[in-house]
């Protein structure tokens, strides 16, 4: 995921995009539509949130212009995952050929949502002496997971794939990353949810747009979707705006 990220970056720059680190803590809009983005002084002609949406509700609410569309964020209601990677030895653990992995259904209720079989799906996780596998935790109402300390984690994720897959191998090495309200949910009449905070954002900051995984899919597709809509929405608006003041 992250090679993913990295390589755009580098696409970006390529085309004369610039990169700068800032903490972010409001958005105000100045007379003529400019936008500053605070605590910096500079001004900009638009902005893209992409961003969770209850980070999207903080930035928005800083200076109150855009208090609607941040309490419609703050309903978004968000599940927190934890996914643990674990190496086995390759000849203590068989997985099966041409299977990416399972899923646990909720009805089960274990600790394990998820397990990929990382050896299977990616050829660069794919070594001769050993079985990587990845693992899901946690979901809507469940946060188990992020009750337990990383081992305790590891133990009891390791106990529930030994059952799955008919083992008793344990892993030689592990690493946990814990996603605390990472996974949104997206309950009835969520479009319609995100639809009235899109309308409400743009009556009082026509120049600012939503993107990312809050709003209409959580997959990398969608995302990117999302990112694009989102630049093809504020490029329409500011030739709009361009147009008006011609």
């Amino acid at each position: 995921m992250q090679a993913l990220s990295d390589r755009l970056v580098t696409a970006l720059q390529e085309q004369g995009v610039g990169f700068e680190v800032v903490t972010v803590t409001g958005l105000r809009s100045l007379t003529g539509g400019q936008l500053v983005v605070e605590p910096a002084t500079d001004t900009f002609d638009g902005v893209i949130l992409a961003v969770p949406a209850a980070s999207a509700a903080e930035v928005l609410d800083a200076n109150g212009q855009a208090a609607r569309a941040a309490a419609g964020l703050r309903t978004i209601q968000t599940a927190s995952v934890v996914v643990t990677t674990l190496g086995y030895r390759a000849d203590q653990l068989a997985v099966p050929e041409g299977a990416s992995g399972f899923l646990v259904p909720k009805v089960e209720e274990r600790l394990l949502t998820a397990c990929s079989f990382g050896s299977n799906k990616w050829p660069h996780w794919s070594e001769r002496d050993t079985t990587v596998l990845r693992a899901s935790a946690g979901r809507a109402h469940d946060d188990r997971p992020f009750q337990l300390d990383d081992a305790s984690l590891v133990e009891r994720v390791r106990e529930e794939i030994a059952e799955a897959l008919g083992s008793t191998a344990s892993p030689t090495a592990w690493r946990v990353h814990r996603w605390p309200g990472s996974f949104p949910q997206y309950t009835v009449d969520h479009l319609k949810r995100v639809a009235t905070i899109e309308a409400a954002l743009g009556q009082v900051l026509p120049r600012v747009t939503l993107a990312g995984a809050s709003y209409r899919g959580s997959g990398i597709p969608a995302c990117i979707a999302s990112g694009r809509r989102a630049g093809r929405e504020l490029q329409a608006r500011l030739q709009d705006g361009e147009a008006l003041a011609g």
